[in-house]
């Protein structure tokens, strides 16, 4: 999406930011009245706002918002706690796509209860991925896995780690 100087405009002219909601300040129609949440709620749990008739993701209206530009190209938005709701200038950082990634909580798929580590025959293999390189190490005990991984990640991802 391009982000045009005149939607940060009419987000500012139109939003009321409070406590990481965004607030209808005009009457945009008929259904929506003044002082209203504004947007919607995707099923993914991210609200999406209309502004020019465009939706925008109300975690990229609030940082622009406090920030007076939009994000970078190439730039994402990323709830620092993971919850798409909280959408706080505090929760809110910039990020690669891969950081973004980094700062992900544990797949669904994962059986063995812990982000990065799968049984392996009768051992544990940890795996942390960054830039592409998976490192990867396997480990007779399960906590000694889980250690490993939650040290790497933190040393690979930094203040993006996120351990599940």
């Amino acid at each position: 999406m391009r982000y045009t100087q005149k939607d940060l405009s009419s987000a500012i002219t139109n939003f009321d930011y409070r406590e990481g909601k965004l607030y209808w300040k005009v009457m945009a129609s008929n259904r929506v009245k003044v002082g209203s949440e504004a947007g919607s709620v995707r099923k993914d749990g991210y609200r999406i706002v209309s502004i020019s008739g465009n939706g925008y993701q109300t975690q990229i209206v609030v940082w622009a918002m406090h920030n007076g530009r939009w994000p970078d190209k190439g730039v994402e938005i990323d709830h620092k706690n993971n919850n798409p709701s909280d959408n706080r200038i505090e929760n809110l950082r910039q990020s690669t796509a891969s950081q973004n990634q980094h700062n992900s909580l544990i797949s669904a798929s994962n059986t063995s209860g812990a982000k990065g580590v799968s049984k392996s025959g009768n051992s544990w293999r940890s795996n942390v991925c960054k830039n592409g390189k998976i490192y990867s190490k396997t480990f007779k005990s399960f906590n000694d896995c889980v250690e490993f991984t939650e040290l790497l990640r933190e040393e690979l991802h930094g203040q993006y780690a996120c351990h599940g």
